[in-house]
């Protein structure tokens, strides 16, 4: 991955902080209520492996230079509890 795809990933998983004049740090922790943390589906660090859902609104959230937390989704599983 090359620093603009780095900072195209972290922006989208909600870890880019600077340089965004409509960002703050307040809203993107919000990013962490998303159903997906909290999905056994959920891989972001292994595209390949990763929920379709969550790779779909990952290229949106790049297109488009957006956050969109999600709140319901049909193939949610709860990650087993450690």
């Amino acid at each position: 991955m090359n620093n603009l795809d780095d900072i195209q990933y972290n922006r989208a998983m909600g870890k880019y902080t600077g340089g965004h004049g409509t960002e703050s740090r307040m809203l993107m922790a919000y990013h962490r209520l998303c159903l997906c943390w909290h999905c056994a589906k959920f891989t972001p660090e292994s595209r390949d492996t990763n929920c379709p859902i969550a790779n779909a609104l990952y290229a949106l959230c790049i297109k488009h230079d957006i956050v969109t937390p999600v709140a319901r989704c049909p193939m949610f599983e709860p990650k087993p509890e450690v």
